[in-house]
């Protein structure tokens, strides 16, 4: 956070309190309801299920690998589900619904990964990382790596990435574009970690974008983005059945 106020990517990112406190509560929500969630329905319990049915034996060969590549398989395996549920939030409009309110933030910064409706946060924390606790040392290792990244690609701090970095993992750059004003480039870089995921599926868009926001930059306000999915949905779903009663009584009358 220091070097944001030292050195911002862009100033009209540079972070105000109002913007930090709506962050710090979302950081907040994250950190308590939504754990307690998960550990109830959530990966971690849908791992523990599993877990208590199967046996894991197969792949113990996992212990004699190095660290840095159990790590580096733990958290592939993690980001490439998370590619893969990113994509469908937007490409299916009842992921969609909820995922759209993350597109509202209008600039990067350290905590903005944790501001969304806590139905998406719960979603895009769905992982099957958890498999792999009977190896701690390597998933400490790759959430620590995953982290880091994660971070960054949010930050708003002004450094050029070198290019082979950008070849290999996602950056502020690829993000803002993501969440860019213009609706087909948010369609793109969905990998949270490794940006080549998205070049094997020819979802990579490079490029960096500083206006960010849906609605031409409408910032919602934290009631706003708790309700927003539903009363939105309940409208789209309202006027989809309307329509489709109009035209099937239509056909009707005709007969």
């Amino acid at each position: 956070m220091a070097l944001e106020w030292v050195n911002p990517r862009y100033e009209s990112w540079r972070l105000t309190w109002k913007e930090l406190v709506t962050d710090l509560f979302y950081v907040g929500v994250g950190y308590t309801f939504l754990r307690i969630v998960n550990s109830y329905i959530g990966s971690d319990a849908v791992i523990d299920f599993i877990q208590s049915y199967f046996h894991f034996d197969k792949v113990m060969w996992f212990l004699v690998l190095p660290l840095l590549v159990q790590a580096f398989i733990i958290s592939f395996i993690f980001d490439f589900g998370q590619y893969w549920m990113h994509r469908g939030m937007h490409t299916w409009y009842p992921l969609w619904l909820p995922h759209s309110v993350h597109h509202y933030v209008t600039q990067l910064n350290i905590n903005k990964g944790a501001v969304g409706n806590p139905t998406e946060l719960f979603l895009i924390g769905l992982g099957l990382g958890g498999f792999f606790d009977f190896l701690p040392r390597a998933v400490l290792l790759a959430g620590a790596m995953s982290m880091a990244i994660g971070e960054y690609q949010h930050i708003n701090v002004r450094f050029n990435t070198p290019r082979w970095w950008r070849y290999l993992f996602n950056t502020t750059e690829h993000h803002s574009l993501h969440h860019a004003q213009d609706y087909e480039a948010t369609c793109s870089n969905y990998a949270s970690v490794y940006i080549f995921i998205d070049r094997m599926f020819g979802t990579c868009v490079d490029g960096e974008a500083e206006l960010l926001g849906t609605e031409g930059g409408r910032r919602l306000t934290i009631s706003e983005q708790m309700t927003y999915p539903f009363t939105n949905g309940w409208r789209y779903y309202k006027r989809k059945v309307k329509k489709m009663t109009k035209q099937w009584f239509g056909t009707k009358a005709r007969q």
